[in-house]
């Protein structure tokens, strides 16, 4: 067995490895889970800015309903004091201020009415808004866990990776240069650049060689290739 070739087993073994943990470390569970609550939270968010602002126009429609009201009231003071104050005698003035009155009440109540509707709508949507503080909060503490986590996993495959490199870098130093440009040239048509020779089969093709070319093979100590997919054979 030709000594370049089992260094390039054993660095393509490597690279498989390394491979694996560059595969890990896109894939981790925590990434997909930090994506997906980084979408809950800027949702929570938007619906908040929406409670947030709607909030703002109950405000708005509440001082307006109070302005409104006060008004009202004091026009009902007002008319209170013409109708019982003594100075009006005439009785259909009389019966047009108590008509006045009666409107003004009506009004007043309906006012009231609506000003309780949006004193409930502003109890709600600030219960809903707590709510969502609460939501957030838990969302950012969740996220800040899952990003420790993260760190954690990804600080533990890169110190692997390195391990795997400094490895790498130990064999590849032992190599010739143009075996080495070979072994890369295949990496980059396929992953698999060096293939076992199994019972004159190439596991990277498939394809069974020659008896004459295995032969030759078998009884030589040099870098074979094969003849079908070009891979590196490997074989004890």
């Amino acid at each position: 067995m030709n000594k370049e070739v089992i260094l390039l087993k054993k660095i393509q073994d490597i690279d498989f490895k390394r491979d694996e943990l560059l595969s890990k470390k896109k894939s981790l569970p925590q990434i997909k889970k930090m994506n997906d609550l980084k979408k809950e939270f800027a949702k929570s968010k938007r619906v908040y800015s929406l409670k947030k602002a709607e909030l703002n126009d109950e405000a708005k429609k509440q001082r307006e309903l109070d302005g409104q009201l006060e008004l009202l009231v004091e026009k009902i003071n007002k008319e209170d004091k013409k109708l019982y104050g003594g100075s009006i005698k005439n009785p259909k003035e009389l019966m047009d201020i108590q008509k006045e009155i009666k409107s003004l009440k009506e009004k007043r109540d309906n006012l009231e009415l609506s000003l309780l509707e949006v004193l409930e709508g502003t109890e709600n949507l600030e219960d809903e808004l707590k709510n969502l503080v609460k939501s957030l909060k838990r969302m950012k503490e969740e996220n800040d866990v899952l990003m420790t986590e993260h760190k954690l996993v990804v600080t533990q495959i890169d110190e692997a990776f390195q391990d795997e490199t400094a490895k790498r870098d130990e064999l590849t130093a032992c190599l010739k240069e143009d075996v080495l440009s070979l072994y890369e040239s295949l990496c980059e048509k396929d992953s698999l650049a060096v293939a076992d020779l199994q019972d004159g089969v190439c596991q990277g093709c498939f394809v069974g060689l020659p008896f004459k070319e295995l032969d030759k093979i078998l009884s030589s100590d040099r870098l074979w290739r094969c003849s079908h997919c070009e891979r590196i054979l490997y074989y004890k």
